[in-house]
């Protein structure tokens, strides 16, 4: 694509993806069993 081109997509991809990019932060629990091999992980 040329430069105008390639302009738009920027914008298009910044403007979508950085209201995602900027989520608020959540804390989730979980349970690690190193000795049977599980990870457990309330959601």
């Amino acid at each position: 694509p040329g430069g105008a081109e390639r302009k738009r997509i920027k914008e298009e991809v910044l403007t979508d993806l950085l209201p995602r990019a900027l989520a608020r932060p959540s804390r989730m629990n979980a349970y690690l069993d190193s000795d049977g091999g599980w990870l457990v992980i309330d959601t």
